[in-house]
């Protein structure tokens, strides 16, 4: 769910680039950063390219990290999946 949060706020900081969604995400990425990159690391085979929870640099994604996204993306959708079956 973190992840999803993350990805959400990433998004609305995109759309909504003068607006107050980068106080929300400063906030996700201070207290759940570390643990969230350590997690998809683990997670992804090949670790992650351009995926980097703990950078404030938020006003753009990189192609290495759109790549990692999809991947990401990949796996909570299997995730879901189970679950739902």
């Amino acid at each position: 769910m973190q992840t999803f949060g993350y990805i959400r706020l990433r998004r609305n900081r995109l759309t909504h680039i003068w607006g107050q969604s980068k106080g929300d995400l400063a906030d996700l990425i201070r207290n759940k950063g570390n643990l969230l990159q350590k997690y998809w690391e683990k997670k992804l085979l090949n670790g992650t390219f351009g995926f980097n929870v703990r950078s404030h640099d938020t006003d753009s994604f990189s192609k290495e990290e759109v790549f990692d996204l999809i991947n990401i993306l990949r796996s909570l959708i299997n995730k879901t999946d189970e679950l739902i079956c």
